[in-house]
């Protein structure tokens, strides 16, 4: 795949400035953030799956971010982009074992970190404690992310940024007139 490689530090504050350029709020641009490098960390194309659901609203990180904040056991509104609520998981896992089943996998997250991906999945849902077998996912730090990816997740975060005026060179922006470095 032809792309551009990035550390986890990277992707992470690119897809916050990218939800941010996006309206999301602080907080959630911020779980967007965290999302995007756990992802990537995990083998996902975590820029790509944050873009998607950036794309259709944010839907799927604030289904994420309430599945961690009051966990509950049993079936789980359908999220856009699946997943996304797998890094939410894993911080449920901090406090309890549990599995995050999506319609293609499901997965086993354990209290010291580890994942492990089960099976092919079935209906989406969630429960506490651990499902028999699995296969640990691999760890990264420099993942790859597409050109086209980092393209558009660039023109979201550009939206964030003030503009280059008279104006804010005058109020102390930049070098201000006197640029003598």
């Amino acid at each position: 795949m032809a792309g551009v490689k990035l550390s986890l530090g990277e992707v992470e504050g690119l897809c916050k400035k990218a939800a941010r350029g996006a309206g999301l709020p602080w907080g959630l641009a911020e779980e967007a953030g965290f999302a995007a490098r756990w992802l990537s960390a995990h083998g996902f194309d975590g820029a790509g799956l944050v873009l998607a659901d950036l794309e259709m609203g944010g839907q799927s990180l604030s289904l994420g971010v309430a599945l961690a904040d009051a966990p509950e056991a049993g079936t789980i509104p359908a999220a856009e982009v699946p997943l996304l609520l797998a890094p939410f998981a894993a911080l449920v896992a901090r406090r309890q074992p549990c599995t995050l089943t999506l319609p293609d996998e499901r997965f086993n997250f354990a209290a010291d970190g580890a994942v492990s991906h089960v099976s092919t999945g079935g209906a989406f849902s969630f429960a506490f404690g651990l499902t028999d077998g699995g296969n640990p996912l691999s760890r990264r730090t420099r993942p790859t992310v597409s050109e086209a990816t980092l393209q558009r997740l660039t023109e979201l975060a550009a939206r964030t940024y003030a503009p280059a005026t008279e104006a804010s060179r005058l109020a102390g922006a930049g070098a201000g007139l006197s640029d003598n470095d």
